[in-house]
């Protein structure tokens, strides 16, 4: 029996891990000392951090700061701004019959005509000839000499010179690329036959011997107009609100209000 017995090996397989036990380290209850800056509320900490971090990046920072400045100032010269001039007009309902002072039924004149009507060239014509949108003098002792101008359908664009003796009560009119020259006597017609609607005087020219002034065809200026205009009614509402864009912002105003009493003169003479 002895030889059956078998050596114990010197390498003896660990013991099984009884389940639900695992090894835990022992808490240390020590009581850790406080930092004073953190028991104060981290403030000064916070604010080196903050300082390092600047004085870190500090010339990154500058140039940063130097390329906004060098921005802001390009767009201000070179940038032309835009303004935006609103109104509205309350459309008064007349389908109930109180409103005695409606210009058409709904039913004749809906939303959607409304917006067509003050976009129209029955309105906006009257507006380019009202501003003089179409004509510009050179210098503004020439467009104070153009008071009182107005533009036909057969108004022919062009670069004009208007020579005027006050002595002898006579004018010259030219416009040099197109060869067009006419003459004639102060207090009559000026420009009739290039479509202008003018009769100046010695006193409104106020001597000035030579009127020089661009003109444009109201209704190409007419087109540009309606293009800077956004009209909005919404279905079954009485408002309709106008936003009007230029690049002046009194004179855009000063439109805006001009082409709705236009509008307003236009809507009347429909009823």
């Amino acid at each position: 029996m002895k030889n059956s017995i078998v050596p114990a090996s010197p390498f003896r397989d660990a013991a099984p891990a009884i389940p639900g036990t695992t090894d835990i380290a022992p808490l240390d209850l020590t009581p850790q000392p406080i930092n004073e800056e953190e028991e104060g509320g981290g403030g000064g900490a916070k604010l080196r951090r903050y300082w390092a971090a600047i004085k870190r990046f500090r010339w990154l920072i500058v140039i940063l700061a130097a390329i906004g400045t060098i921005a802001g100032v390009v767009a201000t010269r070179y940038i032309d701004p835009v303004y935006e001039a609103r109104g509205a007009l309350w459309i008064a309902d007349v389908g109930t019959g109180n409103n005695s002072g409606a210009y058409r039924p709904p039913e004749l004149l809906p939303n959607g005509s409304w917006v067509q009507l003050i976009r129209s060239f029955a309105v906006v014509d009257k507006v380019v000839a009202q501003e003089r949108l179409w004509v510009k003098g050179k210098t503004w002792r020439d467009s104070v000499a153009l008071a009182g101008i107005a533009p036909t359908p057969r108004t022919i664009p062009g670069d004009y010179t208007l020579w005027s003796d006050s002595a002898k009560g006579t004018y010259s009119l030219q416009e040099a690329t197109k060869g067009i020259f006419e003459h004639g006597h102060l207090g009559d017609s000026v420009g009739k036959s290039v479509g202008f609607a003018w009769a100046p005087t010695a006193a409104s020219l106020q001597g000035d011997n030579q009127v020089r002034f661009t003109v444009t065809q109201p209704r190409s200026v007419g087109v540009g107009l309606i293009g800077r205009l956004d009209v909005a009614m919404q279905e079954n509402s009485n408002f309709l609100t106008l936003t009007l864009t230029g690049a002046e912002k009194w004179q855009t105003a000063e439109l805006l209000n001009v082409w709705m009493q236009q509008f307003l003169t236009t809507a009347a003479e429909l009823r």
